[in-house]
């Protein structure tokens, strides 16, 4: 039994089973035409399927770059390799900044650039604002308010080693593993690893072979962060999410400040549903 930091549901080893609710479809739109530069900020074509929403539980300020690499062998054996990088950062005031990539691309002068949605949360004005970055973009960021979807993080929770089986009788046999790894430092940091191994077995003919995902993640206990993320699936492929450069001074405050040349459109205040 250990005690840590609690990632939100969307990214927490309890929702792994429920993997599909945290990815997107896109993971290759075509397959690159250059060896891909593991020290660019992104590889154009090819993208994981798993997109990295919170990352903090803690009220710690914190800047880190996240560098998620990703593997897989096609069926014709072609295998797609590539990098994203985007920025994470998080204030003393509770301010966030995340940004989620939507394509690469390749500049005038050949150099790769990340296609984003930025996104700043602000829980003290229940605000979120968001705008696109990279290319030719329209020059509009939308402005919501929503005080519902600020709800805080997890908090702590005790987590222990286990393992059970689901059984649907006549299709499959599904196994979840948890078991704690150990710990190491990442970035100088502490971290505590622990590793989830889904294992099902098809009880239909009785020949194939189990399918087998495992997800191992890392987690500064002290400061509530998701340092890495290892997801290798058999059939999306293998998704590695490290933290670089982390910082944990408070972050530069323009991080959380519309670029000039933007309008604000404001989205209509969705009324309470009625009970």
């Amino acid at each position: 039994m250990f005690t840590r930091n609690l990632l939100p549901v969307s990214l927490s080893l309890m929702a792994f089973a429920g993997l599909l609710s945290t990815t997107c479809q896109a993971i290759a739109q075509s397959a690159p035409t250059a060896p891909p530069d593991d020290n660019a900020v992104c590889t154009p074509g090819v993208r994981s399927y798993v997109e990295y929403g919170g990352i903090s539980t803690s009220g710690e300020p914190y800047t880190a770059t996240l560098k998620i690499t990703f593997d897989k062998k096609l069926s014709d054996g072609t295998l797609l390799h590539g990098v994203t990088r985007v920025l994470r950062a998080r204030d003393s005031s509770g301010k966030v900044r995340m940004e989620t990539p939507i394509g690469c691309e390749l500049d005038k002068d050949g150099h790769a650039y990340n296609k984003l949605i930025v996104r700043i949360s602000d829980p003290l004005e229940s605000t979120f604002l968001d705008w696109n970055t990279g290319g030719a973009v329209l020059k509009v960021a939308r402005r919501s308010y929503q005080p519902d979807a600020m709800g805080g993080s997890a908090g702590i929770r005790e987590w222990t080693d286990s393992e059970r089986t689901v059984t649907t009788p006549g299709r499959s046999a599904v196994t979840t593993r948890i078991e704690t790894i150990g710990t190491k430092k990442i970035d100088g940091i502490q971290a505590l690893g622990q590793k989830m191994t889904i294992t099902a077995v098809s009880l239909i003919g009785g020949n194939a072979l189990p399918s087998v995902v495992t997800r191992e993640q890392w987690i500064s206990v002290e400061h509530g962060l998701l340092l890495a993320d290892l997801l290798d699936d058999p059939d999306k492929g293998r998704t590695e999410m490290v933290m670089e450069k982390l910082s944990l001074k408070e972050p530069d405050p323009s991080l959380f400040v519309l670029p000039d040349g933007y309008t604000v459109t404001l989205a209509p205040v969705k009324a309470p549903i009625a009970r």
